[in-house]
């Protein structure tokens, strides 16, 4: 049949040519016919192009991300999320959070693992305070321990109490004597 061959660079069909990696030449009926393979598409049935099944917000669950493939597309688990079941495919059945805090990853002294959603956070105990003033509530238990006192944050809270007493005697002494002068 004229017009109606298999190459490398797809099917020629005529009319029209369609062309594309993957294009199928099938002869339907009498017919020629030309079509594209399963995650392909040809908008103008002229060429062959991948459909990119990610660009769809519901292509896979919950906690994956969506990876495309030519043809085809895949999803993969989030960081800090793991398969519902290894013998399932996340595709249909989605991910599920890891709990970091089953491995006692918080090495600092007196400090607690919070799992969070894909990760885990740090805290200290109740009753105990960060030893690094600038590590707050949550921080790195690398390069933190938590102690009883809260001796840091007293001496800050007192330094600040110190420095606001200060600004407003002189704020208000300003005030007072230019009051004062404009009275006379």
């Amino acid at each position: 049949m004229s017009g109606f061959s298999n190459s490398s660079l797809g099917c020629d069909c005529e009319p029209p040519k369609m062309r594309g990696i993957g294009t199928e030449c099938l002869f339907v009926e009498s017919q020629k016919q030309c079509r594209c393979p399963k995650g392909y598409k040809s908008p103008k049935n002229d060429f062959c192009e991948d459909i990119n099944e990610c660009l769809n917000a519901t292509a896979c669950p919950a906690n994956t991300d969506c990876e495309n493939l030519p043809g085809s597309y895949k999803c993969q688990c989030k960081k800090g999320f793991k398969v519902k079941n290894p013998l399932l495919d996340p595709k249909k059945f989605g991910c599920e959070d890891i709990n970091e805090c089953a491995e006692h990853p918080c090495t600092g002294q007196n400090t607690i693992c919070v799992n969070t959603p894909g990760s885990y956070d740090c805290k200290c105990k109740d009753g105990y305070y960060p030893t690094s003033p600038t590590s707050g509530l949550y921080y790195n238990p690398k390069y933190a321990t938590c102690n009883k006192e809260e001796t840091q944050w007293r001496s800050a809270s007192i330094a600040l109490g110190v420095i606001l007493s200060v600004g407003i005697i002189g704020v208000g002494s300003y005030v007072f004597y230019r009051r004062k002068g404009y009275q006379r």
